[in-house]
Formats: C-alpha cells, sequence, structure tokens
C-alpha cells in the first residue's frame, strides 16, 4: 500500500493560500469567493440536519480546522470550540479571525502531536484522515473515541471513492478510501457508523472543477 510522505502534505498547507477557496481544492479555477460561501453554506444546512436529534453540544474539538469557517459556525451553538490547525499560514488567518471570539480556542500544532483536555460532545473532522496514513487513522480515531462525553458524536466529512482505496502522491498527496473502508476503520477503533450521507454540494463544486479542467 502506498504511504503518504508527511513533510509533503505539511509543506503544500504550508504554502497554501488562507482562501474560502482554498480549503475546498477551488482554487485556480476562476470562481468567485461565492462558490466556496454557496458549498459552505449547503453543507450546514447538511450537518444541522444530521445533528437534529442530538442533544445542545457544549464543547466541540473542531480537529484540522483550516481557516476557522467551521469553528465559528460551532461557536454559534456551543459554549467552547477548540480549534486545531497545523498549517502556518491557515492558523496565523485562524488566530486573526477568532482573536474576539472568547468561545474559541485556536491552537496551532500537527493534528497527531495535540493532546486534548477534557471531552467533547461533537468532534468535527472536516477532512483530515485523508491526508493520514491507515496507521494514523487507527491511532487518532482510538484517541478520539476515549475523548467524547456520552451520547457525544463524531462528524467525519472525507473525500471518498466508490469502491477501493487510490493514494495520490507529489506536490499534493491524499488517501481517498470508499465509505465501507471508513467504517471498517471505525469499527476497529471502537466506533458505531451511525449514518453516511453523500456531500452533495461536494459533488457539484467538483463536477465544476473537473468541467473546468476539460
Amino acid at each position: 500500500m502506498l504511504q503518504l510522505d508527511y513533510s509533503s502534505t505539511n509543506r503544500y498547507w504550508n504554502q497554501a493560500k488562507p482562501s474560502f477557496l482554498g480549503p475546498y481544492m477551488m482554487e485556480g479555477f476562476g470562481f468567485p469567493d461565492r462558490a466556496g460561501l454557496f458549498r459552505f453554506n449547503e453543507e450546514k444546512r447538511l450537518i444541522d440536519r444530521l445533528t437534529s436529534q442530538q442533544a445542545p453540544e457544549r464543547r466541540v474539538l473542531d480537529l484540522g480546522c483550516g481557516i476557522g469557517h467551521w469553528a465559528e459556525y460551532f461557536a454559534e451553538r456551543s459554549l467552547e470550540v477548540v480549534a486545531v490547525e497545523g498549517s502556518q499560514s491557515f492558523f496565523n488567518f485562524l488566530e486573526n479571525r477568532t482573536a474576539l471570539q472568547t468561545n474559541i480556542k485556536a491552537v496551532h500544532c500537527k493534528v497527531m502531536d495535540y493532546v486534548p483536555k477534557g471531552k467533547f460532545d461533537l468532534i468535527f473532522l472536516g477532512g483530515l484522515l485523508m491526508y493520514l496514513n491507515e496507521v494514523d487513522v487507527i491511532v487518532i480515531l482510538q484517541r478520539l473515541a476515549l475523548l467524547l462525553n456520552p451520547g457525544g458524536i463524531i462528524l467525519c466529512r472525507e473525500s471518498t471513492m466508490c469502491e477501493g482505496i487510490r493514494t495520490t502522491l507529489g506536490d499534493y498527496q491524499a488517501t481517498h478510501r470508499s465509505t465501507e473502508i471508513y467504517s471498517d476503520l471505525f469499527r476497529q477503533c471502537g466506533l458505531t457508523t451511525e449514518q453516511i450521507e453523500e456531500n452533495i454540494p461536494y459533488v457539484l463544486m467538483q463536477m465544476g472543477c473537473e468541467t473546468m479542467n476539460c
């Protein structure tokens, strides 16, 4: 199985532009920022629906939070959000953006090195596991499973494949796995997959990017 080179992954994200489109992999296609905003707003509706039956979240962990869009969203509905980001350029943007928001704690740390304090009602992985090798996916999921309060959930939003697994190497590196593979990894870590949803806003934006490529 091909393995990701974390030094290449870190270099890519440290050099990435901290824009609305950058974390969505839509930079350079000619889309206006409102295209990224469309995707974000539609994904918020999806997450609102997925969490509608949950008790209000008091503490949220946003692991690999990027420039803080989701951290701000969760801060509107919880008492405390811990937002962890490893990219220096993204963290600088995040720190400035959330400086006046007292219930967001911004942490600059690589996700594999982060040692949380306390437990959480919701843990959000907004495109993190695809940048980790399988052994580290298992390590981090096992660690996160111990951090959930009773009734707590992990929201995992990853780019997936229909079947199997594919690792892309080069300047941009990522591993795309099927939902079946992710479900099996969760089971190995003592986690139950409650629901799987297709991310239609992601599909629409990806179709737009591929159209521009053509």
